[in-house]
């Protein structure tokens, strides 16, 4: 199996117990992560290890929103469909679940594009597989204009 397909069927699984990370461990991984490669081996990462829970929430109010403008308790949805690549951004692009009552709504014609696509200062979620569409979804924003002419 090579790369890019580890890369797509990679899943993250966040489940927070709030138990300490043992310190050895903490330092395994900051070693592993100061010898990962970089572009032009810039090695760029900066890494700060917060092991107080009060300052770590002070940091975290202050970080905001991983996309800008979006207001706490906002819920998207990142899919990839049968645009994507070619007519559409090359990752995916997002769509914002409403809550009508007890139904869930996805407007496909507000899909929008994530940061990343734009700038180079965001990084990209990968869709899940779950979130890969066989359809094209042509409505909503598609290819931003500058992102060919970015490689």
């Amino acid at each position: 199996m090579d790369l890019r397909e580890i890369l797509k069927r990679r899943r993250m699984v966040r489940h927070y117990t709030g138990e300490a990370v043992p310190r050895e461990t903490l330092e395994r991984i900051v070693a592993t992560v100061r010898r990962a490669p970089s572009a032009g081996f810039s090695q760029g990462q900066r890494l700060l290890v917060v092991d107080d829970a009060g300052l770590l929430a002070d940091l975290a109010a202050l970080a905001g929103p991983l996309e800008p403008d979006v207001e706490p308790g906002h819920l998207d949805a990142y899919f990839r469909d049968a645009t994507t690549g070619h007519e559409s951004y090359e990752v995916g692009r997002y769509v914002s679940v409403e809550r009508v009552g007890d139904e869930v709504v996805l407007d496909f014609n507000r899909a929008y594009n994530p940061s990343c696509a734009l700038s180079p200062f965001y990084n990209c979620p990968i869709p899940p597989r779950e979130n890969h569409l066989r359809i094209a979804i042509r409505a909503g924003e598609m290819t931003p204009l500058d992102t060919h002419a970015r490689r």
